[in-house]
């Protein structure tokens, strides 16, 4: 299975500094297989340097992926062995964060939004209000809000529709590097050819509809990917959003290979079956020094 992806980070209309963070990396294994590792991480607004905590996690991650990946995308089984990792990761950002945050004298906080897609499966950890959805027949929302507004619902005091127009929206009841050691959500399933995961954070989807999200998230080529993904900003930044905009679109397909190329084979570069990133996008915007994990 081979991927395609996109992605849009915008600073928004009235922010000064683009709290988000973005990552997205596509690999191929010994035997030539794509994966695929895509992170959102939104600053908590309301807490100083979000960027700050965005970054160190996208950071984090990055480092995770070249170290760990080589080994894990051998591993016929993984799924225990990579929340194990993230859950690790984790608790050790937020503890740096938490030390920092107390020499400093204020806190700061980030939501982790991460997708792997590796060997015909996805894997998932979340926590905060950033959000993962899937597109294949339908539209659906895979994970659920860290947010006092869901909690709400949960309990039937909200409907979705008065959600939107709440208030406390924002609120959320866990983040890394603020409050108590969070509790991640840890989601996995099987990757269909011609499946899409959109990844965005909630100044992406708070303005538009599901079915909006659905229509213009529907390409599956690149270029129109990255417009759609660009449309989905302009409009909520017409309709009134002020946060920071971030989102991530990849697509599944089976590979497509010519007879030319059935043929002639690709000349393999120096270092043939070893691990190799094809493709990197890192996005992350601190203006100040990240604090070192354990100091």
């Amino acid at each position: 299975m081979e991927f395609r992806s996109a992605c849009y980070t915008d600073i928004g209309v009235r922010k000064k500094t683009n709290q988000d963070a973005l990552l997205l990396l596509h690999a191929r294994d010994p035997e030539g297989q794509e994966m695929v590792l895509a992170a959102i991480c939104d600053g908590v607004g309301g807490l100083k340097m979000g960027e700050l905590a965005s970054a160190l996690v996208v950071q984090q991650l990055h480092q995770w992926f070249c170290q760990r990946m080589p080994q894990l995308c051998r591993d016929p089984d993984p799924e225990g062995e990579i929340f194990r990792e993230w859950a690790q990761l984790i608790e050790e950002v937020h503890g740096a964060l938490k030390t920092f945050s107390e020499e400093k004298g204020f806190q700061l906080g980030t939501t982790v939004e991460i997708l792997l897609l590796l060997a015909g499966r996805y894997y998932i950890c979340h926590v905060g209000d950033c959000r993962v959805y899937s597109l294949t027949d339908c539209f659906t929302q895979l994970t659920k809000d860290h947010s006092l507004v869901q909690q709400e619902i949960d309990a039937g005091r909200l409907t979705p529709e008065q959600a939107r127009r709440d208030p406390r929206q924002n609120l959320l009841w866990q983040c890394v590097g603020a409050g108590e050691l969070p509790n991640p959500d840890f989601l996995y399933g099987t990757v269909e050819p011609g499946q899409s995961f959109l990844l965005c954070c909630d100044g992406f989807r708070r303005r538009v509809t599901a079915g909006e999200l659905e229509n213009f998230c529907r390409s599956t080529e690149e270029d129109r990917m990255a417009q759609g993904l660009e449309k989905v900003t302009r409009l909520c930044e017409r309709r009134g959003e002020t946060d920071n905009i971030t989102s991530i679109l990849v697509h599944s397909c089976r590979p497509r290979r010519s007879l030319w190329g059935l043929l002639h084979p690709e000349p393999q570069p120096a270092g043939t079956g070893q691990f190799r990133l094809t493709r990197e996008i890192l996005e992350e915007h601190a203006h100040a020094g990240v604090p070192e994990q354990g100091k």
